[in-house]
């Protein structure tokens, strides 16, 4: 029994760690919204919103691009990080001095929110490629969970002691920095010998990173306009809500990630009956795990959000809970046919795709904006279902001309 839970363990190691590091990551949210103030908490749930949006730019689905493109070629992978890293460098630098030029009301904690999110997410993605590539899964785990841990500490010295929100943030950029130092010490990752070789990295660009920087704007379109909508235009009580909502119907999403993370190089080069197996039994899979939380979220919800954030007022979010978590299960689903999208070399549909998807989620919020946050929430909803919708009839498609193709070469 105890060999058998160790194999267990041992083959989802990475899987567990991911869950770790995004888990740990809504914890703690979770617990600085429990003291914080609803308007603390709105302005910072509406920074981060706001950052998010800014550092896309910085990764413009250029760690798909990384892998893809180069093959799994460790040093072609690893030339191609360091270069975009300097590019995200560049990109903060620029975010964080032209907001001074922006009405906001606290330039300071924008701009700590800013590099807590680029440590926390913009960082990890662009970095990742490399374990990927050189399948070295064992060590980023092992990141990821000090990393995790070291976050959650935080969290609960900052719960324990009413750490002002300054305070709570600057503890997380210095988390992140030794989480980068970790992670560039691991990797091998040389800034210089890359300054060297800039000549050579342009040379190794191709025409399909344009199909992964549209698809990954329009991405951002249909998937976070909403909350940046919310960000900017609601009331920062209502941001809260919206986003306590957002926040745990995340759970989701962070179950899609680790599986599409590790999905990804299994689906590269495989025959096309061998990515149909890869699908399905991911598929199978999410939608258990979707059901189940969505039948928790639908019975205990309003208890959970009480329970989580220690106020009645959060009780509001409930169905905004249960619609963001629909969404995001349904999103989930559509992420694994968009990787087989993209590896294929099918990315430019995505683009397509997702720009008809964002018309309706402008259009959506046009038409149900005197809704509040629950038309925002249903908004994300239905350009959640289209998406997945198109994606999947997309593929599907694909799958049966590759398959006539393959048995005909036999």
């Amino acid at each position: 029994m105890y060999n058998m839970v160790l194999n267990i363990l041992k083959n989802n190691f990475y899987t567990i760690s991911v869950y770790t590091r995004q888990m740990t990551g809504t914890l703690v949210i979770l617990l600085i919204a429990r003291y914080l103030s609803v308007y603390d908490f709105g302005l910072f749930s509406s920074y981060k919103s706001i950052a998010v949006f800014c550092l896309l730019f910085a990764n413009l689905d250029y760690d798909f691009y990384i892998l893809v493109s180069s093959k799994a070629n460790r040093n072609e992978v690893r030339l191609k990080i360091s270069l975009f890293l300097l590019n995200a460098f560049s990109i903060i630098f620029i975010i964080a001095v032209g907001s001074l030029f922006f009405k906001i009301e606290s330039h300071i904690l924008f701009i700590l929110v800013l590099l807590r999110t680029f440590f926390d997410t913009t960082f990890f993605n662009l970095i990742l490629p490399f374990f990927q590539a050189t399948k070295k899964f064992d060590t980023i785990s092992k990141i990821n969970i000090i990393y995790g841990l070291t976050i959650s500490c935080i969290a609960v010295f900052a719960y324990i002691n009413k750490l002002s929100l300054m305070q709570f943030l600057i503890l997380n950029i210095c988390a992140g920095i030794i989480n980068f130092i970790q992670c560039l010490y691991s990797s091998k990752i040389n800034f210089l010998l890359a300054l060297t070789k800039i000549k050579r990295f342009f040379q190794m660009l191709d025409k399909t990173i344009w199909s992964f920087v549209g698809s990954s704007l329009t991405s951002y379109v249909y998937t976070q306009i909403t909350a940046l909508y919310v960000a900017i235009f609601l009331s920062k009580e209502q941001a809260a809500l919206f986003f306590a909502a957002f926040t745990i119907s995340a759970l989701t999403s962070l179950f899609a990630a680790a599986r599409i993370q590790k999905m990804l190089p299994e689906l590269i080069n495989k025959k096309t009956n061998e990515q149909i197996q890869i699908l399905k039994k991911n598929c199978i899979v999410m939608i258990i795990a979707f059901a189940f939380l969505l039948l928790v979220f639908g019975l205990f919800g309003k208890h959970l959000l009480k329970l989580i954030y220690l106020k009645d007022y959060y009780k509001n979010a409930y169905f905004v809970l249960i619609i963001l978590t629909f969404a995001n299960a349904i999103v989930g689903i559509g992420r694994i046919f968009g990787n087989y999208i993209a590896v294929i070399g099918k990315q430019a549909i995505k683009v397509r795709i997702k720009l008809e998807t964002s018309v309706i989620s402008v259009l959506g919020l046009l038409c149900l904006h005197k809704f509040g946050i629950s038309g925002a929430a249903i908004v994300v909803a239905i350009s959640s279902i289209f998406n997945t919708s198109r994606y999947i009839l997309f593929s599907l498609k694909i799958i049966k001309i590759n398959l006539i193709k393959e048995n005909s070469d036999e």
